[in-house]
């Protein structure tokens, strides 16, 4: 199994999301990924933000974990809730970033198990 996570950052209602190249499928997505062996979780998702995003980010605590079954591989998918410690974004994995609310992320094509996450965001949300 391997373990990825994803920054879930909330400011002011917004959650922050970024788009892939367009040549890997160019959803959009909780920006994040693969936890390096040794690495905790949090640790992870320390060095992926500065290395997907160029700026420095505070795990808070894990929100939810998918399993997710890709071509033959398990990954087992864990949304962190974090902060930002800055938003002066260098994108070198993404193609764009945004701020949505739950009613503009709808509207985003998605990975499915992003899709799955901001299902369970919206239904807290009631």
């Amino acid at each position: 199994m391997v373990d990825v996570v994803a920054a879930v950052v909330e400011k002011e209602g917004k959650f922050l999301v970024a788009q892939r190249p367009v040549e890997k499928g160019g959803e959009w997505e909780f920006p994040g990924g693969k936890v390096e062996k040794g690495e905790t979780f949090f640790e992870a998702l320390v060095r992926e933000i500065k290395e997907e995003l160029n700026v420095p980010v505070k795990p808070i605590r894990i929100l939810s974990s998918y399993p997710k079954d890709i071509r033959g591989q398990t990954y087992s998918i864990h949304f962190v809730a974090a902060t930002l410690g800055s938003e002066d974004f260098v994108l070198s994995e993404h193609q764009s970033c945004l701020w949505v609310d739950l009613n503009e992320i709808k509207q985003l094509p998605m990975s499915s198990v992003d899709k799955e996450f901001v299902k369970q965001l919206r239904s807290s949300e009631k």
